[in-house]
């Protein structure tokens, strides 16, 4: 699992690339979770210091309907943060899905 994009935060642990249509087609990100007082997720989709998206890990518990970046609402299913949720929070593993 080869990353792809720059993160320096070393409280951050790698949960291996994710692919979906939720913030723009096709996108590829790289899913981390933050273990810290205050447990957060955030999917990566470029090096630049704004291309990111992260929350709470509490908010990506269940599946939830949320509003898209197009402005439309949608049920989080297939969003990265509920995927990196998942992968780390939720205990699943990247590479079975188990």
């Amino acid at each position: 699992m080869d990353k792809q994009f720059l993160h320096e935060c070393d409280r951050c642990r790698y949960l291996g690339p994710y692919t979906s249509d939720w913030y723009g087609p096709n996108r590829r990100y790289e899913l981390y979770a933050c273990e810290t007082r205050d447990p957060s997720v955030l999917a990566r989709y470029g090096d630049k210091a704004h291309e990111y998206a992260s929350g709470p890990a509490a908010c990506f518990e269940e599946d939830q309907i949320s509003v898209g970046p197009d402005g439309e609402q949608r049920i989080n299913t297939n969003s990265p943060l509920r995927e990196a949720w998942r992968r780390s929070f939720g205990r699943i593993d990247a590479e079975t899905g188990v």
